[in-house]
């Protein structure tokens, strides 16, 4: 069985800033594939649209919500539109807390319902059904939050659904309940160096800090173009108690209210498209309750959740100073409507401060900068500064946020204050995990607060960093007023946090309690239990802690039950958050074997979707004999309010339906050596098609780090040599410009000759860009990086067995200057690229 693997996209590229070319598109179609058209579409006078064919047409969503329980069915429906067997991958978004504990795979009138297997072996099993023509089904876990669907041998004309079923708790405070349902996934921003091979079908090159960026990074449409992929969501609510205003700040939808504690919710049909995060928001009316459990009880024993709303009991008296750090993502991610809402959210966090309070405000993008040294007063002519900085914020360049966060935290402490940073993001970053290391290892006393700004953030690591960081999430939509949020944030830390938690179980047999050890609670915030137990009871339980200087003790009844076959869903819930705590662990001590086995293992023994755990589904006839087929990986929108080209660079006009010769029904497809990129990475061992559903316009992102803009990088002064050395390495350029001159073609010609002679001996080519200080920063990174990239391309297409793995691409701009910028000459040798062979 042989699939071709080709890919049009541009992997290389200068952070956010590279313009994709209209002229980048390869014509020629693989034999036996006819071409098909763009859809345009227009209504009024808006703009045309074209319209992709691609496998996934449409998206259901049902939620039945009981108590604070949600439970979900999300069904995915697979077509094949083209004339050859396709093999389908979409990377898409769940709640961040969802315990994933079922796949069906569906076709026609039978269901296949997949298996819980060690995600290696899931692999596998798909692999080899794929190979033998069997259709097959593949759900792996990439994040939390970011999941891979992968369908072989789908053949012309066919219709396969794929159903997944996840729980997840409600978000709940003080009465109000919010329920979440992601529908994209944003793009990330991949830092470090790239790393030999590419294991998954995104844009991103796995890199050292990232090393499965390329899978957490899907195909973006261009502007203009849409895919024929829309969703419909429905929610059966049952509070069980009595509610009001229910409403969706972020879609249209059509309520029927069936009595008192009972809606049944729709998405209107006019908002189906997936670009943002559906949320719906409900209150208790009447009392809010000081106490809601769910349990169940079989075989395996009792599971539990328990919800407790501590009292007020904070006296007016306990206020303390503060010291606040403002810590704003500029990136270009949030260009346009997220930096505004940010500025406006940063406008009531610096005028609602205490007169006591002092404060700082932090920004990073590619950089980072700090208004003052150090904390100042809270003061007018203080206030008047800290408006003007940020009101001169603009959306561009990297995502270093772990920068950001070390350089806030990193500020000296003020004695006889409470430290609070409050970081404002939309959380679009591949390296979750060293910004969680970053904030338990350099806290330093500090609570870490987190505000998800725009349309689809990324809300498992804006969770993450505040249960951390010991603060609390918050999140406001570009098209929402953030007044009300900032208010609750300061109505929390006005306040003592309620700490050193204990609860007094009495005789409940309870056990295994998820968190083992209660967090600080801030003002108003719930307490939120999960647990198990052998044997069902009544009890009275006892919550004590302290807040401030004073003693808390609030007294409640529970019941277990010792019979209870509904709320099956506890044990999975359970689960989950079992596994939470095991990753949380990981952070605070890395990641261990010992940790991966025992997340394994819970996947295994309750059916639960993990990162080593994926669900595989087989059919077992042959439908697709010799087992030749296309990838096809499914485009996604970009989120509603972000800026296509904050993020990818300036977005090139749509293309005309009549230059549309090379899509078929929207697919485009690439032949290797006319694709875009001459060093676009393959899969280790794939001879398959991989077919990107859409322009190769869209599909030239450069969002992933310049490694040699990294303060982590070694530099190239660094003490190390190449291994191999070279006469003469560097080849210079006109200003301004990324061309090759006939004089550098003749050095990197020889040098191409010498690689292929000596590529056995050559583990990795480092290819630093440079420039002169005569433009601007962010032409000056996009310059030394396309300078880069067209030494990269040389070489690649005059050395055969140079592979993709070897090449590590760095964009320096201005920082390493070997001559005296002030001169002409000077300049003239500081606009080069270096080649070091090691």
């Amino acid at each position: 069985m042989s699939r071709q693997l080709i890919v049009f996209m541009a992997i290389f590229g200068p952070l956010w800033l590279l313009p994709a070319s209209a002229n980048e598109r390869p014509g020629n179609l693989p034999e036996g594939l006819n071409p098909g058209t763009l859809e345009v579409l227009q209504i009024g006078d808006e703009k045309p649209t074209q319209k992709l064919e691609m496998p996934l047409q449409h998206t259901d969503v049902k939620i039945e919500v009981s108590g604070f329980v949600a439970s979900a069915v999300v069904t995915q429906r697979y077509y094949n539109p083209f004339k050859k067997p396709i093999e389908a991958v979409y990377t898409f978004p769940l709640p961040n807390d969802a315990a994933v504990d079922d796949m069906q795979m569906i076709i026609g009138q039978r269901t296949i319902t997949g298996l819980i297997k060690r995600r290696k072996e899931a692999r596998e099993i798909y692999e080899q059904a794929r190979q033998q023509g069997q259709r097959a089904s593949l759900l792996e876990q990439e994040r939390p939050n970011i999941f891979t669907q992968s369908v072989a041998n789908i053949m012309p004309g066919d219709n396969i659904q794929i159903r997944i079923r996840y729980v997840n708790i409600l978000r709940y405070d003080l009465g109000h309940y919010e329920l979440v349902f992601p529908m994209v996934v944003g793009p990330r921003y991949i830092p470090g160096d790239v790393a030999v091979g590419h294991s998954g079908t995104g844009w991103a090159l796995d890199t050292d800090v990232v090393p499965d960026a390329s899978r957490i990074t899907p195909p973006v449409l261009r502007p203009g173009t849409r895919s024929g992929h829309d969703i419909a969501l429905s929610v059966k609510l049952d509070a069980g108690v009595p509610i009001k205003n229910v409403q969706s700040p972020s879609h249209i939808i059509k309520t029927s209210v069936i009595n008192q504690h009972e809606s049944d919710i729709k998405l209107h049909p006019a908002d189906t498209l997936p670009n943002k995060d559906f949320v719906l928001r409900y209150e208790v009316a009447g009392t809010v309750p000081e106490i809601a459990t769910i349990a169940h009880h079989d075989e395996r024993g009792g599971f539990f959740t328990l919800i407790i709303q501590p009292q007020k009991t904070v006296k007016d008296d306990q206020v303390i100073p503060r010291e606040l750090i403002f810590i704003v993502d500029t990136s270009g991610s949030m260009r346009g409507f997220p930096l505004d809402k940010s500025k406006e959210a940063m406008r009531r966090l610096i005028n609602g401060m205490r007169p006591l309070d002092i404060f700082n405000v932090v920004r990073f993008a590619g950089d980072t900068g700090t208004l003052w040294e150090k904390p100042k007063q809270n003061t007018p002519a203080h206030v008047k500064e800290a408006l003007a900085y940020v009101e001169g914020f603009q959306g561009r360049g990297g995502t270093r946020m772990r920068q950001g966060i070390l350089k806030a935290l990193a500020q000296p402490a003020n004695a006889g204050y409470l430290r609070i940073a409050f970081l404002l993001t939309d959380g679009y970053i591949g390296n979750e995990r060293g910004i969680l290391q970053a904030i338990e290892q350099d806290q330093r006393g500090a609570r870490v607060f987190s505000l998800g700004v725009g349309s689809s953030v990324n809300r498992y690591l804006l969770e993450r960093v505040a249960e951390v960081g010991r603060g609390e999430a918050f999140y406001v939509r570009q098209d929402e007023n953030s007044h009300k949020v900032i208010d609750q944030f300061f109505k929390r830390v006005d306040r003592p946090a309620l700490a050193h938690i204990e609860i007094d179980w009495g005789n409940l047999d309870v056990s295994e309690l998820q968190p083992a050890k209660i967090p600080d609670l801030w003002a108003g915030q719930p307490i939120r239990i999960h647990g198990r137990y052998t044997q069902g009871g009544e009890a009275t339980i006892t919550v004590r802690g302290r807040s401030g200087k004073w003693p808390y003790q609030q007294q409640l009844r529970v019941r277990l039950p010792q019979n209870e076959s509904a709320h099956e869903a506890m044990a999975t819930v359970w689960a989950r958050q079992k596994v939470r705590e095991l990753m949380n662990q990981m952070v605070r001590e890395r990641q261990t074997k010992a940790l991966i086995e025992a997340i394994t293992q819970i996947g295994l023994t309750f059916r639960l979707m993990t990162q080593w755990t994926s669900f595989v589904a087989v059919e077992e006839k042959v439908v697709n004999v010799g087992g030749k087929l296309e990838t096809v990986v499914q485009e996604v929108e970009m989120p509603e309010g972000v800026s296509y080209e904050g993020v990818f660079g300036e977005a090139p006009a749509p293309v005309p339906a009549a230059v549309t010769k090379g899509f078929r029904s929207g697919g485009f497809i690439a032949k290797g050596p006319q694709a875009s990129s001459s060093y676009v990475p393959r899969r280790r061992g794939s001879q398959h098609n991989q077919v990107f559903a859409a322009p190769p316009i869209a599909a030239k992102p450069a969002y992933r780090a310049s490694p040699g803009l990294s303060h982590d990088s070694p530099t190239l002064g660094s003490n190390r040599t190449p291994s191999l050395k070279r006469g003469q390495n560097t080849v210079t350029f006109e200003p301004g410009k990324a061309s090759l001159s006939e004089p550098a073609k003749r050095v990197l010609e020889l040098l191409a000759i010498e690689i292929c002679q000596k590529s056995s001996q050559i583990k990795k080519i480092v290819i630093t860009g440079h420039t002169d200080n005569s433009q601007l920063d962010d032409f000056k990174n996009k310059l030394s990086r396309e300078r880069a990239v067209a030494v990269a391309d040389y070489l690649m297409t005059h050395c055969a067995v140079l592979t993709r793995g070897k090449l590590i691409i760095r964009a320096r701009a201005d920082l390493l200057p070997i001559a005296d910028n002030s001169t002409e000459a000077g300049r003239a040798k500081n606009r080069r690229v270096e080649i070091h062979i090691w």
